[in-house]
């Protein structure tokens, strides 16, 4: 099985030789619309830019000039237009899937294996067994000449990464990641990590998923997990595409997809099939946030509030005020430390809302940044400094030092590698959402502590 060793790229545009698509691609997506079956993603493309590269194989990524395909001309020149298909529509997958944000914070070489896996099985599973499009004939040379196929290495045998049979649970990003994490910490633990021999490891069996998220009997061949492992630090992770990071903020990037998903659905392109597919796979986002949301909204927005006016009032009497509304101000403390790199994007995503005026406070060893949040604007163009090492207190003494902020709620966004915070004086109550261990603290009974990731990288 052929290794992907992609470059580090300061940025994509590094990568770019030109703005065109290659012919297969091309031809690729005309028969998706041309066949009837598979005109959604075909459309989709369509908002797509493509850039030809040399980045040894394909990848996606969300910049200021929207959404990009990347692709490599000796990559693509060894694959079928049917392989072209699976491609085409793996890469769409990363796109409507989420997956760049979803991946934040985790071990990235890990969360790459995890989200090819879903995506492959899901195209296996819901596409090519559910929908029948992977039924193929063979034409008088025996080459293949259906809908779709799955990419081949040079031994013929199939290049991608599936659910592993073992697994047994939800074909879920968060899950399967898990899952993965124990796998792969039980394989670097043998003593023997030689080169496998790729070939004999074929056979292996993982397992698709059907298109309603149930086991299906039907298996695929795929080369054992292990195999994957064993090339993880030469390949990140990256099974058949690369992995490249978003270049704006992942609220700009959900935007660019759902404008376009908005898009086609209006236009009716939607199947129903594709619909439940898709929903299964999406609603994670909000299933992962659910218990984050409620103890924003119990312990730390439902209190501490002033009033605002709204609107005018309905009677349109001179010299009344409209009604009145209650907006809510929280205090904010975010660890801008150097082990926060890559971190700020997702932790500032769960407590940003509407009606919220965030008093936000950046610290790494000292007090770097306190401003006055209302906006979304704001947020996304504050500038981040910091990047030394780990001392909250400063932050936690400048709010139990002001009379009106201590009495405020309190969130803490950290990774949990942090000095002892002493919380007395501090009136309100405190929330600490750490995207690595729990913080240790002292003197207060309202401390929550949210871990939304237990593993870096």
């Amino acid at each position: 099985m052929p290794n992907i060793k992609p470059a580090i790229y300061a940025d994509t545009k590094t990568i770019i030789e030109s703005e065109c698509i290659h012919e297969k691609l091309s031809e690729a997506i005309i028969q998706m619309v041309t066949t009837g079956y598979l005109p959604y993603y075909a459309e989709f493309m369509q908002y797509v830019n493509f850039y030809k590269s040399n980045i040894g194989t394909c990848g996606v990524s969300v910049n200021n000039d929207g959404m990009n395909f990347y692709w490599d001309k000796e990559y693509v020149d060894k694959l079928t237009v049917p392989e072209c298909v699976f491609i085409i529509i793996h890469e769409a997958f990363h796109l409507l899937l989420n997956h760049h944000k979803r991946s934040v914070g985790y071990n990235k070489k890990i969360a790459n294996l995890a989200a090819d896996m879903i995506i492959n099985s899901m195209i296996h599973g819901d596409i090519m067994v559910g929908e029948k499009l992977g039924d193929y004939n063979e034409d008088i040379n025996g080459k293949y000449v259906g809908i779709l196929s799955i990419p081949k290495d040079e031994f013929g045998n199939n290049s991608c990464i599936f659910i592993p049979k073992e697994y047994d649970g939800e074909p879920m990003l968060e899950d399967l990641y898990d899952w993965l994490m124990v796998e792969y910490d039980k394989w670097s633990e043998k003593t023997d990590k030689k080169k496998l021999d790729y070939i004999s490891m074929y056979g292996k069996n993982g397992i698709s998923r059907t298109d309603n998220g149930k086991k299906f009997d039907n298996l695929i061949d795929m080369y054992d997990v292990s195999v994957f492992f064993d090339n993880i630090d030469s390949d990140n992770g990256q099974s058949l595409d690369v992995h490249l990071d978003d270049e704006v903020p992942p609220i700009a990037s959900e935007e660019w997809v759902s404008n376009v998903m908005d898009k086609l659905k209006n236009r009716g392109l939607e199947t129903s099939n594709m619909v439940t597919s898709l929903n299964k796979l999406r609603k994670s986002k909000e299933d992962y946030l659910k218990h984050i949301k409620r103890k924003l909204s119990s312990e730390i927005l439902g209190s501490i509030q002033h009033k605002t006016i709204t609107r005018p009032n309905r009677r349109s009497i001179d010299g009344l005020k409209g009604k009145r509304k209650y907006k809510c101000e929280i205090n904010v403390i975010l660890d801008t430390s150097m082990s926060m790199m890559n971190e700020f994007d997702k932790l500032l995503s769960y407590i940003f809302s509407r009606d919220i005026k965030i008093r936000l406070t950046q610290c790494d060893k000292s007090v770097k940044y306190d401003k006055i949040i209302t906006k979304l604007s704001q947020l996304e163009h504050m500038p981040i400094k910091g990047m030394g090492g780990t001392v909250l207190m400063p932050a936690v003494d400048l709010i139990r030092n002001d009379a009106n902020r201590r009495k405020l709620n309190l969130v803490i966004l950290t990774d949990g590698y942090t000095d002892v915070l002493d919380f007395s004086s501090i009136v309100g109550n405190i929330l600490i959402i750490s995207s690595g261990i729990l913080c240790k603290t002292k003197n207060s009974d309202r401390v929550k502590q949210i871990i939304i990731n237990k593993r870096n990288e």
